[in-house]
């Protein structure tokens, strides 16, 4: 099984059993080794700026919408840190839909990451809206201050060193997959890593 494991072909959330027990996910029996899979596999920073670039494409499209709208003068400061919230909101509906039509969102595409539920199909609806729902949870900590930057890295640990998967991962029973390491794969990270910084210092910018 550990073959298996090392192959892509076990997951974490496979049903396995022994002779006349119950069946239970696999992460539930010590004897797998996931560990030395989840240190070579897991890209806990791939993923963090796939969903940055994400929430950039997302800002932007509701500060079309506030232009469209803008008839009342906010305060900047206050309005940044509600709108921050809002965005975040909203990405719960944003990335559902599109993982539901196409296994995917922009960022997650740009930087070679999909997903997909345990039969290898786009997640439906109700799985993907689940999912988002505890990555806004989980994953970002609503967006409050302090606790968003502990359930960071509470998630990085997870990720990177304990489960090899994030527990919205695993409690809505979907699979994270990659595109096969290159240069120009990795550049693109950097890319974006560079592009979500930048715009990120400008908005605090007078």
């Amino acid at each position: 099984m550990n073959n298996l494991i090392q192959k892509g072909e076990l997951k974490l959330v496979t049903s396995v059993k022994r002779i006349g027990q119950e069946w239970n996910a696999a992460e539930s029996f010590k004897e797998l080794h996931f560990e030395k899979l989840a240190n070579s596999i897991a890209r806990p920073w791939s993923r963090y700026w796939a969903r940055g670039l994400d929430m950039l494409i997302l800002g932007f499209l509701m500060g079309i919408l506030m232009s469209i709208l803008s008839t009342i003068s906010f305060n900047t400061r206050i309005d940044g840190f509600f709108l921050g919230i809002a965005t975040l909101i909203l990405a719960i509906p944003f990335e559902a839909c599109l993982l539901k039509l196409w296994g995917t969102t922009p960022g997650k595409w740009i930087l070679g990451i999909s997903i997909r539920d345990s039969e290898g199909q786009k997640p439906k609806l109700r799985k993907a809206f689940q999912r988002s729902v505890l990555v806004w949870w989980r994953g970002q900590g609503a967006g409050l201050p302090i606790v968003s930057l502990i359930f960071h890295l509470r998630g990085y640990q997870q990720l990177k060193y304990d489960l090899g998967m994030t527990t919205w991962d695993r409690d809505s029973e979907v699979v994270v997959s990659y595109r096969t390491k290159s240069w120009w794969g990795e550049l693109l990270v950097w890319l974006a890593a560079v592009l979500i910084i930048y715009f990120r210092i400008i908005s605090f910018l007078p």
